[in-house]
């Protein structure tokens, strides 16, 4: 048997219209409900493809008695857990001349509902198939994979996991923690962090110091990619530097988002040694320097002046 688990499903309302007005009413030329959620759709294949399975989840009110009608009326085999309060969402998607999608946030759900779920799961059988897609609502823990694949350890279950971000790389590492642990080697948790080192990455920062624990700010890349310069290139050599205001500006909105998001930050590449933006550097809050071995002490120097 393969189950799925989807924690968040949907319905997805579309409308198709023309030309999308902000200074008017848009009126919709066609509208059509989908049910949708990333182990929903797992379990729709499967059904058609022939294959046992069975839909897991939650579903609330009115849109969940839908959603679950219009599943079992495509002979999806489903078992949700019902909530007691909310609404399973509606995600409303426009097709017009731009796409705009407006994606519910979903229902609460309770600490005892979530365990409702768990003993559910606890049902799957070995040599069963888990499998774990989409996303996750805010309001449950962050760690609510991890929890499911600790809770069925030993039992012979095989998972798939199909997320992404911190989701996957939590499930990741619980996989590979367990690995460690039945072997017997001891291990610790190393930080996660990240190199910043393209412009796309440094304007959404803030976005990046919510996932990781560091940042690690690369400007040799950073200051090429910025300037749209190949160092290797004698002809726009001279614009290749890390003291350019466009830089500049980058490496602090870095610093900045990572100080605000409480998480540490480090410079490598030539940059983390220049004499003109150590001071700068040291101003934004910068907590590491890495620079070579020769420049270590004149680096040393030049930050204790600042200081």
């Amino acid at each position: 048997m393969i189950y799925t688990v989807t924690l968040n499903p949907a319905l997805d309302y579309v409308m198709k219209t023309g030309a999308l007005r902000f200074d008017d009413i848009n009126r919709s030329k066609e509208e059509r409900l989908y049910y949708g959620g990333k182990g929903i759709n797992v379990s729709v294949i499967l059904t058609r493809l022939g294959a046992e399975n069975k839909a897991l989840g939650f579903i609330a009110g009115f849109t969940g008695n839908e959603l679950e009608r219009m599943l079992k009326s495509d002979g999806i085999n489903c078992d949700f857990s019902r909530l007691n309060s909310g609404s399973t969402r509606i995600n409303v998607k426009i097709k017009a001349d731009a796409e705009l999608d407006i994606n519910a946030q979903g229902p609460d759900i309770s600490e005892s509902e979530l365990e409702g779920l768990l003993e559910k799961l606890d049902e799957i059988k070995e040599g069963d198939f888990l499998v774990l897609a989409g996303s996750v609502k805010s309001a449950l823990p962050f760690d609510i994979y991890e929890r499911i694949l600790s809770r069925l350890e030993g039992k012979g279950v095989n998972f798939v996991v199909d997320t992404m971000g911190k989701l996957l790389l939590n499930a990741l590492i619980e996989e590979c923690a367990k690995e460690l642990e039945n072997e017997g080697l001891s291990y610790r948790m190393a930080p996660l962090g990240v190199m910043i080192e393209t412009p796309s990455a440094a304007l959404i920062s803030d976005l990046l110091a919510k996932e990781v624990e560091f940042f690690s700010i690369g400007t040799n890349d950073l200051t090429g990619y910025t300037m749209a310069v190949d160092r290797g290139n004698a002809n726009v050599r001279y614009l290749y530097d890390a003291f350019r205001p466009a830089v500049l500006r980058e490496i602090e909105m870095i610093i900045k988002n990572a100080k605000a998001a409480g998480i540490t930050v480090g410079m490598c590449g030539e940059a983390a040694a220049d004499e003109r933006l150590i001071p700068k550097l040291v101003e934004w809050g910068l907590d590491e320097f890495s620079v070579n071995p020769s420049s270590i002490l004149q680096t040393r120097r030049c930050i204790c002046e600042c200081e």
